[in-house]
């Protein structure tokens, strides 16, 4: 059975205004696990503990519909492209996938059309552990062509139509979500509604989430410094051999013959399923040896930019939770404010923002003249501004109690294009959320887990890399 939230349950209901009380007058929780420092999250706004249950059991569990620019989502039930009358070139097309992120999704697809990847286009990245849907488009592959093609039960391509223009990063309005918390103990599931009150209450920062980063192998804002400081030699080792918290003795048996040099073993021993990054990179340092410009220059422009924008990220999130620890009040002032993304352009403020902001970058020993690479232009960025907190209703809240006397949580909310639903997720979760993204695997691997996050922050110390 379902149970859905009311106003019949029972709990201390404050106005928004009393609940901003609340939180200037106490000091938040900043007993954040290991992997949230990593990455600079180092607050909650919530005040309850986090809930114990799983995530992602299923890819269903983890639905992300793509909102177009009419405000409609793509419903994964019943998807429709309307066409806009104005025929050309491009086919757009809606791609769903289910356990496959996007570059390895259009992989596929440009090894089965036999056109270059860069013929592929699209509005946003979309999570690879889920259930997505989203519009894409390929220059010169007429729809009959692209409905030809034999795919893996991973993708499905429907509703192909011609159409005048590509589709750019950013053409959308935002995601919705359908997630599902399972397994969530009878005294868990009693918090939920002064939970999940207080998140539509109250704003909530818009932190860049754990997949920016990686979260079992949160490294990209590390090798995005490396590339920043022009240390390109440590950047591709680090990008190749820094620990995941899952390695297998066989891909740490790889990782080592790269530490080694020994590019073409390593290659022959990689796994055939996957990584597909890591063989682009070692096939180029075996053919261009340390001449690393190249290397660079051969990987996808948007590798090169997710690095840079993670590291860019993670001294957004690190300003952002400090903006916070040092003064709650700022969700009175800052709840509708812009803050500032780090990049060669970018002015600074004369306030408590920009004297964070400096504390911060002096700290990391970056200047902002970093972020201007001649070069490889793909490694650079002028910066930009983000919304300083997300504002979230839930368009719907279900408990289902199970069997085993434990309860699934349902959730379904929409966010805006670039902003994360872990970051939702981290607050009801809190420091139980990476054993409820490991779900059962946690237990049997967390010795493991713990000594590879421990090989990670000795990394990260070793090379000076975060401050």
């Amino acid at each position: 059975m379902y149970w859905h939230w009311s106003s019949s349950i029972s709990i201390n209901r404050q106005s928004n205004w009393t609940l901003k009380i609340v939180v200037r007058a106490r000091k938040l929780r900043i007993d954040v696990p290991l992997i949230d420092k990593i990455i600079g999250l180092l607050c909650w706004v919530t005040s309850e503990t986090g809930i114990q249950g799983t995530l992602r059991e299923t890819y269903e569990d983890f639905i992300v519909e793509e909102i177009l620019p009419n405000g409609k989502p793509l419903d994964i039930n019943a998807p429709v492209l309307e066409p806009s009358g104005y025929e050309g070139l491009f086919t757009h097309f809606i791609l769903i996938k289910k356990g496959i992120g996007n570059f390895e999704a259009f992989w596929i697809l440009s090894k089965k059309l036999g056109v270059p990847i860069s013929f592929f286009f699209y509005s946003g990245n979309k999570d690879k552990d889920a259930l997505t849907i989203q519009r894409a488009a390929v220059w010169g592959v007429p729809p009959e062509k692209l409905q030809s093609i034999e795919l893996p039960n991973e993708l499905r391509i429907l509703s192909p139509i011609r159409e005048l223009r590509r589709i750019h990063i950013g053409d959308h309005k935002g995601n919705r979500f359908t997630i599902t918390i399972r397994r969530i103990p009878n005294e868990d599931a009693s918090k939920l509604d002064k939970i999940l009150y207080e998140i539509e209450r109250l704003p909530i920062p818009n932190f860049f989430g754990y997949q920016r980063f990686g979260l079992v192998r949160p490294i990209t804002h590390i090798v995005g410094k490396l590339l920043l400081l022009r240390r390109y030699d440590e950047a591709l080792t680090v990008y190749l051999t820094a620990p995941s918290l899952t390695d297998s003795e066989d891909l740490l048996l790889v990782k080592e013959l790269i530490r080694e040099k020994n590019y073409s073993e390593a290659l022959k021993s990689m796994p055939q399923k996957g990584l597909l990054f890591e063989k682009v990179i070692l096939r180029n340092l075996i053919r261009y040896g340390t001449d690393y410009h190249r290397i660079l220059k051969r990987l996808p422009p948007f590798l090169l930019r997710m690095l840079i924008e993670a590291y860019q990220g993670y001294i957004f999130n690190k300003m952002l939770s400090r903006l916070l620890i040092e003064n709650p009040s700022i969700i009175d002032r800052y709840e509708k404010t812009l803050l500032p993304l780090v990049g060669y352009k970018l002015k600074i403020p004369n306030d408590e923002v920009g004297r964070i902001l400096k504390e911060i970058l002096d700290d990391e020993n970056i200047k902002l003249n970093l972020f201007k690479n001649r070069h490889i232009p793909s490694l650079s960025s002028k910066g930009s501004l983000r919304p300083a907190f997300l504002h979230i209703t839930f368009e719907e809240k279900s408990l289902e109690k199970t069997r085993n006397n434990t309860f699934n949580l349902r959730l379904r909310f929409s966010l805006g294009k670039g902003q994360y639903a872990t970051v939702v997720l981290r607050e009801i979760l809190k420091e139980n959320f990476l054993a409820a993204h490991f779900g059962d695997r946690f237990e049997k691997k967390k010795d493991q887990i713990l000594a590879n996050m421990k090989k990670l922050t000795n990394l990260i110390s070793e090379m000076n890399l975060l401050s």
